[in-house]
């Protein structure tokens, strides 16, 4: 028979935010640069994870 693999890997409900407010990144990328981060950069940032998103109509 056929080899199906169905893979559901899913974008990190992840943003990583800068003192300012303005979002510098997300997903995958968030959390790898803000793991990166030196220690005294890291006051600089924050990383926002496992939050769900509504979306409102108006």
């Amino acid at each position: 028979g056929a080899n199906m693999s169905v893979s559901n890997h899913k974008t990190p409900t992840a943003v990583l935010v800068n003192k300012d407010g303005k979002l510098e990144a997300f997903g995958y990328e968030a959390q790898e640069r803000y793991k990166s981060l030196e220690e005294d950069e890291i006051q600089m940032y924050s990383l926002y994870e496992r939050f769900k998103m509504q979306l409102e109509h108006t």
